[in-house]
């Protein structure tokens, strides 16, 4: 995040640029430093790669709901 993703290797970059943080960041470099910087959807050359990160974070809410409410019993015990 403290460092422009141009530093790192393409094949690397694509995969640390499916974490909506890093693309949150290299976002603002885009439109804050600089419009030279590589944001995730000229990396993937698709717009649509941005649904990645979304569906990760919507699969993993719904398992955690799910497993809250199946283990919520036994919360109190478990200390």
């Amino acid at each position: 995040m403290f460092y422009p993703i141009q530093l790192v290797p393409i094949k690397f970059s694509k995969l640390l640029l499916l974490n909506p943080i890093a693309q949150i960041m290299q976002d603002l470099r885009h439109v804050i430093v600089s419009p030279k910087a590589l944001t995730v959807a000229m990396l993937w050359h698709s717009s649509l790669i941005r649904l990645v990160p979304m569906g990760i974070i919507l699969v993993l809410a719904i398992f955690g709901i799910q497993y809250f409410r199946k283990q919520a019993k036994y919360f109190a015990e478990e200390i």
